[in-house]
């Protein structure tokens, strides 16, 4: 009997993991949520990383070209 709800309790832990991981699956929306890319595991492939240094040089020639327009 305590084999039977011992096997009952392991079955129903993993039943349970395994609906958390479905449910994490379905609700990921595909973008990194790291604010700080030192942990990211994609290591300067990640998306986010490009468009963050694409952001930073429009930043510099937007300023450099406004620093030319005053000369």
């Amino acid at each position: 009997m305590l084999i039977a709800i011992l096997s009952l309790t392991y079955m129903m832990i993993i039943i349970l993991i395994h609906a958390i991981w479905i449910s994490s699956i379905i609700k990921h929306d595909g973008k990194c949520h790291y604010h700080d890319c030192s942990r990211c595991p994609y290591d300067g492939l990640c998306p986010m990383q490009e468009d963050r240094e694409n952001e930073k040089r429009a930043r510099r020639t937007k300023h450099e070209d406004h620093q030319t327009e005053r000369m």
